[in-house]
């Protein structure tokens, strides 16, 4: 945020030698490193860090005050106990902005399915890297369930919902094929 500010007050988001400001078109934020998985692979550093509410708040404000309409929730797990509140409640804050998020589903339930029909400004995209055993074993016993059983609350909510996959080696053809 301290950066965006910086270049925008110093006019680094100008187009060339135009005066004419071009504005990013989308923010990304970690609100937490916290996940309740250890997936093979994964870049996080479990450090159990959370961002304070007041920044997360001001990343919003910021990014609306500027003309970017678009944040993505990465993480860490965005839906984790210890910032599932604040992910929520800034995107009811904030509807006239479109947020997506990125989480392997085993905190999106009932109550948080209806919290997003309320809203109807955010997607989910639930990770699976494969079908069930592949899944597991790069995610942990359990996931894959976890992320169908996800997608089956957004599914009963009528709730727009995608899914990310990690491709990697061991999975690619099974993620690329028709089974899948």
């Amino acid at each position: 945020l301290h950066l965006v500010k910086r270049n925008l007050f110093h006019n680094m988001f100008q187009s060339g030698t135009s005066s004419k400001i071009v504005v990013p078109n989308a923010v990304y934020v970690d609100p937490t490193y916290n996940c309740n998985r250890k997936c093979r692979g994964c870049y996080v550093e479990k450090n159990g860090k959370v961002m304070p509410y007041e920044l997360a708040e001001e990343v919003c404000f910021s990014a609306s005050n500027i003309g970017v309409n678009y944040i993505a929730w990465l993480g860490g797990e965005p839906l984790h106990p210890t910032v599932r509140g604040m992910v929520l409640g800034l995107i009811a804050k904030f509807p006239k902005m479109s947020f997506m998020f990125c989480t392997n589903g085993d905190f999106l339930d009932k109550n948080v399915a209806g919290k997003l029909a309320e809203t109807n400004n955010a997607i989910a995209l639930i990770s699976v890297d494969g079908l069930a055993d592949t899944n597991d074993w790069r995610r942990g016993n359990g996931a894959y369930r976890g992320a169908m059983n996800a997608m089956d609350q957004l599914r009963g909510k009528g709730l727009l919902f995608g899914y990310m996959s990690t491709v990697m080696p061991t999975n690619y053809l099974e993620v690329s094929s028709q089974e899948f």
